[in-house]
């Protein structure tokens, strides 16, 4: 017969010995698909792409629909972890499905929507309609529309469009003159959204003659705040429009180049091609870090390079480690170097490379580039 103390110490001994047995096993029970809890979290990998389900002639297959949207991956280029689906391309990091925004970069500033253009393409013709501005040029294939020339005299009616131009003139300290303007609708930075561009011209500050679209484009507005005024009146109009999903037919053949697609240089290396010019691009990627809190411990814009720290976990693509009450413990920061220069084929090419301006390997410049272009606007 045992002795109460040494009862107490048999009982201490054997719990010691069931608890290390359960913290032991613990991670092969939630981790192996054969324990008592199983892991499904990867059982996506091993999924295989099936016939559709074919529905009898005599029912109707018209309550047969994805009850989620799978995002598309277009244009997968580069390596991606080998135990890891790709990433279908980020439409909107911030979850605003729906917003209507004016972006600025100096003095040029444009509207973005979270719509297709084929959707915003009728509601711009719309506006123009309901304010008695008429055109005199419809491009679809390029999304452009240009009005005719109208004026703003005193005393006589002012719809929003006119009242904006009024308005703007007055604080740019203009007056006299015809007034046209020229919209632009373009694909945006993400999947599923749109920019507008606005220029306006008054024919005493440009000339009476009709400006060609490259030198409408690259030329500024007669009077900045004229253009300022109706990105607003424009903006506000859509937003207030945004649920209307009409597609315009002709706005559906709207085409126009991918402001940001994945791509891969003369090495074989990943890069992000930003069809932009570099003033636009340095700002996109500075925005894009600024906005996923990434580390810029310096920058070079004379050679286009931000030089940043990222968590090690974001290069391996696997979450911070976590300890054992479940609070994730951040990893090692790691000096990389973005660089932004001159693509081949036109605008500018970001690439990720180490402290060394060498390029790291493709699975890691993959995730890195992944996450500017998430968070890019």
């Amino acid at each position: 017969m045992l002795k109460k103390g040494s009862l107490s110490r048999a009982l201490r001994i054997v719990s010691v010995v069931v608890l290390t047995t359960l913290v032991a096993g613990c991670g092969r029970w939630i981790n192996d698909d054969k324990g008592f809890i199983v892991d499904r979290s990867d059982d996506y990998l091993e999924a295989e792409v099936r016939e559709e389900l074919e529905v009898p002639a005599d029912l109707s297959a018209a309550r047969v629909v994805e009850p989620f949207a799978i995002p598309s991956i277009a244009n997968p280029k580069g390596s991606t972890f080998a135990d890891k689906a790709p990433r279908p391309v980020p439409i909107l990091a911030s979850g605003e499905t729906q917003g209507v925004k004016i972006q600025k970069l100096g003095d040029r500033r444009w509207l973005v929507l979270g719509e297709t253009p084929s959707v915003v393409w009728p509601k711009l013709k719309q506006f123009l309609a309901e304010n008695a501005i008429d055109t005199v040029a419809e491009e679809a294939l390029k999304g452009r529309i240009t009005t005719s020339w109208f004026d703003v005299e005193e005393g006589e009616y002012r719809d929003v469009i006119r009242l904006a131009v009024a308005q703007g003139k007055t604080e740019g300290e203009a007056s006299g003159g015809r007034e046209r303007v020229d919209f632009s609708v373009e694909q945006g930075m993400r999947e599923n959204t749109t920019e507008i561009h606005v220029r306006h011209q008054n024919d005493l500050l440009a000339g009476s003659e009709a400006l060609s679209d490259a030198q409408l484009l690259s030329t500024d507005s007669s009077v900045l705040q004229v253009e300022e005024g109706l990105l607003r009146e424009l903006g506000g109009y859509l937003a207030s429009a945004v649920s209307s999903q009409s597609v315009s037919r002709v706005g559906q053949s709207l085409v126009g180049a991918t402001k940001a697609e994945f791509d891969t240089n003369v090495s074989g290396q990943p890069v992000l091609r930003l069809n932009l010019d570099f003033d636009r691009a340095w700002a996109t990627v500075s925005q894009a870090l600024d906005n996923a809190d990434v580390s810029v411990t310096d920058l070079d814009r004379s050679e286009g390079v931000f030089f940043i720290e990222l968590p090690e976990e974001i290069l391996t693509g696997e979450p911070a480690k976590k300890g054992f009450f479940g609070r994730s413990k951040a990893g090692d920061l790691q000096p990389l170097q973005i660089s932004v220069v001159p693509a081949d084929r036109g605008g500018y090419q970001v690439s990720a490379l180490d402290s060394e301006a060498i390029a790291i390997a493709p699975a890691q410049a993959r995730e890195v580039l992944n996450l500017i272009r998430e968070f890019a606007i």
